[in-house]
């Protein structure tokens, strides 16, 4: 009331900025996707973070789990001794426990079958995989490459990924500006398709996106796509106004 915060308020803000600065020192430290496989998330998840300055809740778990796990380590004997500090490194362990085990479960688990609500949270099932399909821990992270028996792991999506892998060769290969800003269009849009329509996981990620990561990684690609068609707006008109002013020998 009356603009003043209370101290959980000012506490929690305070929290959120050191975890902040500790997002910022690992990325200066060791590169944006090496952070972002260290704390499970994907780098497109850790871009829009430190653009926004806000943390998710996956993400802020995630950074307290490594800090917790880094005072736990760099405690010495001596700082046991002064002020209780043996106390507070029990609590620290057990909360490293707790968040850890937050964190394997919300990686590991398929999602359940949403018909059954009695399904509990578990690791992926290690069985003998059918004939000609390859075995996958995590079935909904799509790989770069082709592999045998895909479609068997995939079902429908297969196609669509397909497509997708085409379209990646071909904005790589574009040397045209028009050309580049086509294949990109189409890949986002594909990759919409796939996160959204078919709840896979696009590469670099080592471990399936949760629904909200999904929901953020199509909300920033609808984002990109509305600046893309801007972008390809101002390349045509660029490209004809350049036909005029060369008398038609210029052109792409």
């Amino acid at each position: 009331m009356n603009g003043q915060t209370s101290d959980g308020e000012e506490r929690e803000r305070t929290d959120d900025a050191q975890l902040l600065t500790l997002l910022r020192e690992l990325i200066q430290a060791g590169g944006l996707p090496e952070t972002a496989e260290l704390l499970g998330v994907s780098a497109r998840t850790l871009q829009r973070t430190m653009a926004s300055g806000r943390l998710t809740a996956r993400v802020h778990a995630a950074l307290e789990l490594r800090r917790l796990s880094e005072e736990s380590a760099t405690a010495s004997p001596r700082d046991e001794e002064a002020g209780g500090l043996a106390q507070r490194l029990e609590h620290l362990e057990a909360r490293v426990e707790e968040l850890a085990g937050e964190l394997r479960a919300t990686r590991a688990a398929p999602p359940p079958p949403v018909r059954d609500e009695r399904t509990t949270v578990a690791a992926p099932s290690v069985e003998e995989p059918a004939a000609g399909r390859p075995w996958r821990p995590y079935p909904q992270l799509i790989t770069p490459e082709p592999e045998p028996g895909e479609e068997l792991v995939y079902g429908e999506a297969t196609p669509t990924i397909v497509a997708w892998r085409q379209t990646r060769s071909e904005y790589r290969e574009a040397t045209h500006r028009l050309d580049r800003l086509d294949a990109e269009r189409r890949l986002w849009e594909l990759e919409v398709v796939l996160i959204r329509d078919h709840e896979l996981t696009l590469p670099p990620a080592s471990y399936p996106w949760d629904r909200f990561d999904r929901r953020d990684e199509v909300w920033a690609l609808e984002r990109s796509l509305a600046d893309l068609r801007g972008a390809r707006r101002r390349a045509v008109l660029l490209r004809w106004v350049r036909r005029v002013l060369t008398l038609g020998l210029w052109w792409k």
